[in-house]
């Protein structure tokens, strides 16, 4: 890689690096581009040579963030017994949640940033269909195994599944009293009980 692309390279990770800084200590709405520039001391030119505004810059910083969300996700699915499925599904939810609390601040910033962002919104909207596509995915490898007791729509069943598991991420983001793993238990407890 030559020198130029790797400044550009260096240029652009300090922009989101300062970014994630301004973001965390005065939120999404209130940031602006002028306040990232001050703080990371380099010129408008060089930001929007990278980002055309702040809501590129925060859906960058949030493919960041969700990488770890996304292991999850993408964990291999592909059980031998039941048992098996339950407790690989089990685990997927309590990491899920607990990544929720780890990326408490992050996810606190998308949600706010949800309110006045399309780009933003669109944004989160491709994650739940990424996650979606993966439990639908999971539900009918459960249902070619006949692990799943019922003729259910994988897709009706894994944008459910998803849906319920959102809502607790976002209650655990904003609440840091609840418990993760009486949570994960009761919604796994739950979804295997409606399908296995």
């Amino acid at each position: 890689m030559n020198k130029r692309i790797q400044q550009k390279m260096a240029t652009r990770d300090k922009i989101l690096r300062i970014a994630q800084e301004v973001f965390s200590e005065y939120g999404f709405q209130d940031t602006t581009i002028t306040l990232i520039i001050e703080r990371a001391e380099i010129g408008y030119g060089t930001v929007y040579g990278h980002f055309k505004n702040k809501d590129e810059i925060l859906s960058t910083l949030i493919e960041q963030t969700m990488s770890a969300f996304f292991e999850v996700a993408h964990m291999s699915f592909q059980p031998k017994s039941e048992q098996e499925a339950i407790a690989i599904i089990s685990t997927q939810v309590e990491q899920f949640l607990t990544l929720a609390r780890e990326y408490k601040q992050s996810l606190q910033l998308i949600h706010e940033a949800m309110r006045y962002s399309d780009l933003i919104r669109q944004k989160w909207a491709e994650i739940v269909q990424d996650f979606v596509a993966n439990i639908a995915q999971d539900i009918a490898y459960s249902k070619t195994q006949a692990f799943i007791k019922a003729n259910v729509d994988a897709e009706i069943i894994a944008q459910a599944w998803f849906a319920i598991n959102e809502t607790f991420l976002w209650n655990i983001v904003h609440n840091d009293q609840l418990s993760i793993t009486h949570i994960a238990e009761q919604i796994t407890q739950f979804y295997i009980s409606a399908l296995y």
